[in-house]
């Protein structure tokens, strides 16, 4: 978010979302998984058949953040996406990646009016072409490239990683094309695997639910210790008050008292 609390984006909103692909053409298998983590209580790892017992199963272990099972099942995706979202997923530590050289693979200029970025990247990839023409090496070359130049990576993760990717990336406060980047991996894996979509959203709706109960008893204790504090305040007024009050009485006595003893010594 920039100062004005606007998302500035190179991607347009009136353009596709960037080109994410499904590689690894896979459905996880929850009932294998769950075949997996019943290892912990029986030793093995048969699989039971009853799909909505092996999602109930699925489902707890998420809630209750047994996530190293999910570590058995792994995604790869191809992401054709601005060098800037790809930086950010590669600060993932468990993806493993591969991606496009600038060494090799020269920029494109892109088309898209109503990016704000459009003019300042395709006039550092003339530049780009400029130093080429020149005698420099493209490895050279591309210290010009900006980072909202598009580049090919090729990202695997397991389900522990990618469920940490979605609770982190498909947020208000994510820069907006990396949300949709993210967005559009989530969608094609949700597609591909219905259960693991309705174990996950189930889990993500009952943690919502969880937590705003959490945040309305939080709101209620806050209103209670502020009508507490209020209370203090008065209470410590008053009482300063009365003792002000009480001072004011004792000197008023000391004064008069002063005044007939005068008299008296007269």
């Amino acid at each position: 978010m920039n100062r004005d609390n606007k998302n500035v984006t190179f991607l347009p909103e009136d353009q596709p979302v960037p080109e994410v692909e499904v590689l690894q053409d896979m459905t996880v298998n929850l009932d294998w998984l769950a075949g997996v983590a019943r290892t912990s209580y029986h030793g093995t790892e048969d699989c039971d058949c009853d799909e909505e017992k092996n999602d109930l199963f699925v489902k707890n272990l998420l809630k209750s953040k047994h996530l190293s099972i999910f570590e058995f099942a792994d995604v790869t995706f191809r992401l054709n996406i601005p060098i800037y979202v790809a930086r950010q997923l590669m600060r993932y530590r468990r993806g493993t990646y591969t991606e496009l050289s600038r060494r090799r693979v020269q920029p494109k200029k892109y088309n898209y009016p109503s990016s704000v970025f459009e003019r300042w990247h395709n006039e550092c990839v003339d530049k780009y072409l400029r130093l080429l023409s020149q005698g420099y090496k493209k490895e050279e070359a591309r210290a010009v490239l900006p980072v909202c130049d598009m580049t090919t990576i090729i990202v695997k993760y397991d389900l522990r990683e990618l469920f940490h990717i979605f609770e982190e990336r498909l947020t208000p406060y994510t820069q907006s094309d990396t949300r949709r980047v993210v967005q559009n991996m989530y969608d094609q894996l949700m597609e591909r695997n219905p259960r693991l979509k309705r174990v996950y959203e189930e889990v993500k709706n009952e943690l919502k639910e969880t937590i705003d109960v959490y945040k309305k008893d939080n709101e209620s204790l806050l209103s209670l210790l502020s009508d507490r504090d209020k209370t203090i305040t008065r209470l410590m007024k008053e009482i300063a008050e009365l003792k002000q009050t009480d001072i004011d009485n004792k000197i008023q006595e000391l004064a008069e008292s002063i005044v007939i003893n005068d008299g008296e010594v007269e």
